[in-house]
């Protein structure tokens, strides 16, 4: 039983996976923020955002939560609620993850991914909530083990390559790239001249 209070049963069986066809498609995944990933055929997957669009009701959950005394059975079935909410964040993202490591499996003979320290990146507190709720590593992860069993080949690239920063027409690299150009536009506005 978890702390949801659902209950799960666990079988263990074992199966040889069965390879599937070779397929001649290449494709470069550049994982983001503002899309999930955006593939080197110029398509864009949109991130969901599974947090954000629950945050209300954890808020309310977790402020009901926080009011109850403790060792109450209130106390317990609020945190039982609490619970349930971050179990369908997680299980919705986890969902969505298998269905599109799923795709590009199925469609795609070699992945080329980027190899991103995200515990590094979820260092960054302005940014960590919303890396946690894209889910890279779990992404990555998924299209590794996937394309072991269906005998895909899941190629990581160096961080360090300039991938964000090319243009994509004509090849020229960016020499810096801020996170937010805005503030950026409103720090150079604030110097004195």
């Amino acid at each position: 039983m978890d702390s949801a209070g659902r209950y799960f049963v666990s079988c263990l069986c074992e199966v040889e996976p069965v390879p599937l066809p070779v397929s001649p498609n290449i494709v470069g995944v550049d994982l983001g923020l503002t899309h999930l990933a955006t593939l080197s055929t110029g398509e864009k997957i949109d991130n969901p955002r599974h947090t954000a669009r629950l945050a209300t009701r954890l808020a309310r959950a977790q402020r009901c939560l926080a009011r109850k005394r403790k060792g109450s059975a209130n106390r317990a079935k609020a945190k039982r609620c609490v619970a349930r909410i971050h179990a369908r964040i997680r299980d919705t993202r986890q969902d969505y993850l298998y269905r599109l490591s799923n795709r590009l499996i199925r469609q795609n003979g070699i992945i080329c991914l980027e190899s991103l320290a995200v515990s590094n990146m979820v260092r960054n507190r302005s940014l960590s909530k919303a890396i946690s709720d894209a889910g890279w590593s779990e992404l990555v992860r998924q299209l590794r083990y996937k394309g072991k069993w269906a005998g895909r080949q899941v190629v990581a690239i160096d961080r360090f390559h300039p991938s964000s920063k090319r243009c994509s027409g004509c090849g020229h690299i960016a020499q810096t790239m801020p996170l937010c150009p805005a503030t950026n536009n409103v720090r150079l506005a604030r110097q004195p001249r």
